[in-house]
């Protein structure tokens, strides 16, 4: 019997060799996949037996997941390093009967099931008995068609894995039955944020809801309905490192009284999405660069708490400025407007503000000294709308042959209350002018009781 050299052995081994790494999926997953270091040991570690199959079964499996959602390499990859379980599966039984289903129920397309899975590679782990309870649950119980039952679930693919019996009809019910929030309401609240089901009862939406809302800020049921309808992102903060120390820095530092900060938060419920520290550094800005005093920057912040989510050094001084050099104003008379009429540092300036002091500065005929003094009078006359408001009302003014000062008087106005001031001015002005002239004009009759009618010039 001939003998093996050592070469013989050499070259037997290195065959054994290469044909135990084509037939073992651990080589096939980390050489010819890719799969990390790292996701090898934690594929070993959660789904060990996996590492046990033959290379062919493993290959199925992945060809499976990648022919039918268009899945690249890197997406396959992140998904078994989140998820190593799913090569527990089997390609027939499991993977492609579950991908069918959704397929079908949602009526999805190929895009929409890969952003899904990728999301949430857990779901192929259900049954589809598990998986259709949780698509009855928004389709019969929530009153979705299936079409936003899909949008539902692209947004907060999780909810496919929540619980129906122990996690989503518990929530369902207590913002239904104890927040009152009526069905349609709470369906747009969902598809706003359907993240919201998935939010605990005991460690969220009780202590916001209950403790913080309605028993701290004394909101009534309608008023937390309106908060959650606006805005319902603001149960995404922590209540005792976020929401807890900006409500103690309006109320105690800033002197609001529980029910202001509340109108605040209903007013600008995305206050809450800024930090203390950027607060802070507004109020800071207001008080000492500005130089409004304590009730001034109240004022400011309860009627246009918008200003928070502006940027102070930027945006919101360059409207200050703005103030200050298009209409003249000392330091006290910018501090007068700004406090007068808060709402104007939320306006853009060259599409609101910078228009409207034009436009006002020809009607005064560039008299800057009384344009200046009309705004003082009335810091709100910038407020109103350019097109609706300001130019009919100026025009009407200027043809009657007023001082274009009386717009402060006739602008805030209804329309007829305008009409029946302007009809008014223009009698007293002949009166005046009879006087003047020495002449007397015929006696006004008494009109009380009757309806007068009259029509407006086209």
């Amino acid at each position: 019997m001939e003998r093996l050299t050592e070469g013989d052995r050499n070259a037997l081994s290195l065959e054994d060799l290469s044909s135990i790494s084509t037939n073992v999926s651990y080589f096939y997953l980390k050489n010819e996949l890719g799969l990390s270091e790292e996701a090898m040991w934690k594929i070993t570690y959660e789904a060990g037996s996996a590492l046990g199959m033959t290379t062919n079964t493993i290959r199925r499996k992945v060809e499976v997941l990648r022919d039918t959602m268009s899945l690249s390499d890197a997406e396959i990859i992140s998904v078994l390093e989140r998820h190593p379980t799913i090569l527990h599966l089997s390609a027939d039984k499991n993977i492609s009967p579950t991908i069918l289903f959704l397929l079908r129920m949602l009526e999805l397309g190929r895009d929409d099931l890969r952003r899904l899975f990728v999301s949430e590679p857990s779901i192929l782990s259900y049954t589809t008995a598990n998986l259709n309870s949780k698509i009855n649950f928004f389709v019969r119980i929530m009153g979705y068609s299936i079409g936003e039952c899909r949008k539902v679930l692209l947004a907060e693919p999780k909810l496919l894995r929540v619980s129906v019996r122990t996690g989503l009809v518990p929530r369902m019910r207590f913002l239904v039955r104890d927040m009152e929030i009526p069905m349609q309401n709470l369906r747009a609240i969902v598809k706003k944020h359907p993240r919201i089901l998935l939010y605990s009862l005991d460690d969220n939406l009780i202590p916001k809801l209950i403790f913080y809302l309605i028993m701290t800020l004394h909101m009534e049921l309608d008023q937390v309905q309106k908060l959650l309808v606006t805005y319902p992102t603001i149960l995404e903060y922590n209540l005792d490192r976020h929401i807890l120390p900006i409500t103690e820095f309006f109320v105690k530092d800033l002197s609001y009284q529980p029910a202001e900060f509340r109108s605040i938060l209903l007013k600008f419920p995305r206050l809450m999405t800024h930090s203390l520290r950027k607060i802070k550094h507004l109020v800071g800005y207001l008080r000492f660069e500005l130089g409004l005093t304590g009730s001034q920057v109240k004022r400011v912040l309860y009627q246009a708490p918008q200003i928070i989510g502006l940027n102070t050094d930027v945006s919101l001084k360059a409207k200050v400025e703005f103030l200050r050099d298009s209409l003249n104003l000392s330091d006290h008379e910018l501090r007068r407007v700004v406090s007068g009429m808060p709402t104007l540092l939320v306006l853009s300036i060259d599409g609101n503000l910078r228009p409207k002091a034009e436009y006002l500065r020809n009607c005064f005929d560039g008299n800057e000294k009384d344009l200046r003094e009309t705004i003082l009078r009335l810091p709100t006359l910038l407020g109103y709308s350019l097109d609706k408001r300001i130019q009919p009302r100026m025009t009407a003014i200027l043809q009657s042959e007023l001082k274009a000062g009386s717009i402060t008087v006739g602008i805030p106005m209804k329309e007829d209350k305008f009409d029946a001031w302007l009809v008014g001015r223009k009698r007293e002005m002949k009166q005046g002018l009879a006087r003047a002239e020495g002449k007397a004009l015929p006696a006004i009759p008494d009109l009380s009781g009757r309806i007068v009618h009259w029509t407006r010039d086209p």
